[in-house]
């Protein structure tokens, strides 16, 4: 096979592969790769830990609300003591605009996040408000079986990712939130 060609499959493979999901497999263990969230271009991303100057760059400036900073294109940010991102969240009118790393938007379906995020160590709560919880304890590697801050150092809790995806009725997802369980707490 000509050194052309094989230089073309190489590189559509590399490009490839490099696309879309990062890798992430579903009922793997969340990171702090997952507490992102990225341009439907790829282009750029706002992550968890990210210095608030750096997570405006991509979002432009926000407006303060009671708990979050409201960004446009329905992107909600709370900063851990006013400067690091702690929890992320994706609202309606962001779907054209950012998914998660993993590839989940608000629009999509129940089915679509556990496609993304898995199945075997989601916390689905089918009564009102409906989600499908995943929350990932860094310290011990291991996915817990409900969302719970008792007999937990509350400081501790920055070490529990969180990843959550509130759905309707009919099954579509209404918000993403990517965060520590010490913010979800926070807001709760």
């Amino acid at each position: 096979m000509p050194l052309k060609y094989v230089t073309i499959i190489a590189l559509l493979l590399f490009f490839t592969g490099c696309s879309g999901d990062g890798g992430f497999k579903p009922d793997t263990p969340l990171s702090e790769s997952d507490l992102c969230i990225i341009t439907m271009d790829e282009k750029q991303k706002v992550c968890y830990g990210m210095e608030r100057e750096e997570a405006e760059k991509v979002l432009g400036q926000g407006e303060k609300s009671s708990f979050f900073y409201q960004y446009d294109h329905g992107v909600d940010i709370i900063y851990r003591e006013g400067k690091t991102v702690a929890l992320i969240r994706l609202t309606e009118g962001s779907e054209k605009m950012y998914r998660t790393v993993r590839g989940s938007k608000v629009g999509d379906l129940k089915q679509d996040v556990f496609t993304l995020y898995g199945k075997k160590y989601a916390i689905d709560r089918e009564t009102e408000p409906h989600s499908i919880d995943y929350v990932y304890d860094v310290s011990n590697q291991k996915f817990l079986a409900e969302i719970s801050s008792k007999n937990k150092d509350f400081k501790t809790l920055q070490d529990h990712y969180f990843v959550s995806a509130g759905y309707n009725d009919d099954g579509s997802v209404v918000y993403l939130y990517v965060s520590d369980l010490q913010a979800i707490m926070y807001l709760y």
